[in-house]
Protein backbone atom coordinates (compact mmCIF):
# COMPACT_ATOMS: atom_id res chain seq x y z
CA UNK A 1 0.00 0.00 0.00
CA UNK A 2 1.30 3.45 -0.93
CA UNK A 3 1.58 6.13 1.74
CA UNK A 4 -0.52 9.20 2.40
CA UNK A 5 1.38 12.44 1.77
CA UNK A 6 0.77 15.37 4.13
CA UNK A 7 2.00 18.79 2.99
CA UNK A 8 1.90 21.41 5.74
CA UNK A 9 4.35 23.99 7.08
CA UNK A 10 3.23 23.46 10.70
CA UNK A 11 5.17 20.64 12.42
CA UNK A 12 2.43 20.23 15.03
CA UNK A 13 -0.19 19.61 12.34
CA UNK A 14 2.13 17.08 10.68
CA UNK A 15 2.60 15.25 13.99
CA UNK A 16 -1.16 15.14 14.68
CA UNK A 17 -1.93 13.92 11.16
CA UNK A 18 0.79 11.29 11.34
CA UNK A 19 -0.50 9.94 14.65
CA UNK A 20 -4.07 9.72 13.37
CA UNK A 21 -3.09 8.15 10.06
CA UNK A 22 -0.85 5.58 11.74
CA UNK A 23 -3.63 4.76 14.23
CA UNK A 24 -5.81 3.92 11.22
CA UNK A 25 -3.15 1.54 9.93
CA UNK A 26 -1.74 3.67 7.13
CA UNK A 27 1.75 4.95 6.46
CA UNK A 28 2.40 8.68 6.06
CA UNK A 29 5.15 10.71 4.45
CA UNK A 30 5.34 14.46 4.89
CA UNK A 31 6.63 17.65 3.35
CA UNK A 32 7.04 21.02 5.06
CA UNK A 33 6.49 23.22 1.98
CA UNK A 34 4.95 23.18 -1.47
CA UNK A 35 8.13 22.48 -3.44
CA UNK A 36 9.10 19.59 -1.21
CA UNK A 37 5.52 18.33 -1.45
CA UNK A 38 5.66 18.31 -5.24
CA UNK A 39 8.88 16.30 -5.13
CA UNK A 40 7.43 13.84 -2.61
CA UNK A 41 4.29 13.44 -4.71
CA UNK A 42 6.43 12.47 -7.71
CA UNK A 43 8.81 10.15 -5.86
CA UNK A 44 6.66 8.78 -3.03
CA UNK A 45 3.74 7.55 -5.17
CA UNK A 46 1.11 8.49 -2.53
CA UNK A 47 -2.47 7.21 -2.65
CA UNK A 48 -3.74 10.49 -1.19
CA UNK A 49 -2.44 14.00 -0.48
CA UNK A 50 -3.50 16.05 2.56
CA UNK A 51 -2.66 19.63 1.62
CA UNK A 52 -2.59 22.87 3.60
CA UNK A 53 -3.64 26.02 1.76
CA UNK A 54 -1.70 28.63 3.70
CA UNK A 55 2.01 28.03 3.27
CA UNK A 56 4.86 30.44 2.54
CA UNK A 57 6.48 30.68 -0.92
CA UNK A 58 3.94 28.37 -2.61
CA UNK A 59 0.39 28.10 -1.30
CA UNK A 60 -1.80 25.02 -1.59
CA UNK A 61 -3.66 26.37 -4.62
CA UNK A 62 -0.40 26.63 -6.57
CA UNK A 63 0.60 23.13 -5.42
CA UNK A 64 -2.70 21.75 -6.77
CA UNK A 65 -2.21 23.55 -10.07
CA UNK A 66 1.25 22.04 -10.49
CA UNK A 67 0.15 18.56 -9.38
CA UNK A 68 -2.66 18.57 -11.96
CA UNK A 69 -0.28 19.63 -14.76
CA UNK A 70 2.04 16.66 -14.11
CA UNK A 71 1.16 13.29 -15.68
CA UNK A 72 2.67 11.44 -12.68
CA UNK A 73 0.57 13.27 -10.08
CA UNK A 74 -2.55 14.53 -11.84
CA UNK A 75 -4.79 11.68 -10.69
CA UNK A 76 -3.79 11.62 -7.00
CA UNK A 77 -6.79 12.57 -4.82
CA UNK A 78 -6.26 15.69 -2.68
CA UNK A 79 -7.97 16.70 0.56
CA UNK A 80 -7.48 20.30 1.61
CA UNK A 81 -6.54 20.81 5.27
CA UNK A 82 -7.20 24.41 6.23
CA UNK A 83 -8.72 26.79 8.71
CA UNK A 84 -9.90 29.12 5.93
CA UNK A 85 -13.65 29.66 6.01
CA UNK A 86 -14.20 32.58 3.64
CA UNK A 87 -16.74 31.71 0.96
CA UNK A 88 -14.34 32.66 -1.89
CA UNK A 89 -11.64 30.36 -0.50
CA UNK A 90 -14.09 27.46 -0.13
CA UNK A 91 -15.32 27.91 -3.71
CA UNK A 92 -11.78 28.18 -5.07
Amino acid sequence: MSPILAIDDDRNVIKILEQQIQNMGYRMISAMNGQEGLEMARSGNPDLILLDIMMPHMDGFEVIKRLRMDDLTKSIPILMVTSKTAKDDVIK
